[in-house]
């Protein structure tokens, strides 16, 4: 991981933590983070190297799921419009 990458990560919202901290607890990675106005204004995205291995149900008050499945940028995303906080998958 990059620096930046470990500060986006402390920066997440409370409501999509739980569900990074259950993908890396099933031995997901982080492939990347940014902030900026892609795909949403000032976002913070966080981006893991595979596809979610946990299922989150429920989700978390206040998060949408997301099925992108576009293979020129994701498969998938958690949401939370509060924060414009995202944190998705790739397909492989």
């Amino acid at each position: 991981m990059f620096p930046d990458d470990e500060a986006h990560i402390a920066m997440l919202c409370q409501e999509l933590r739980p569900l990074l901290d259950a993908e890396l607890t099933a031995g997901n990675r982080v492939a990347e983070t940014w902030r900026g106005d892609f795909p949403y204004p000032h976002c913070l995205f966080v981006m893991l190297e595979r596809p979610f291995l946990v299922k989150a149900e429920p989700l978390p008050g206040g998060v949408e799921f997301v099925a992108v499945d576009d293979p020129h940028y994701w498969k998938s995303e958690y949401l939370c419009p509060r924060t414009n906080h995202a944190l998705a998958c790739r397909y492989s």
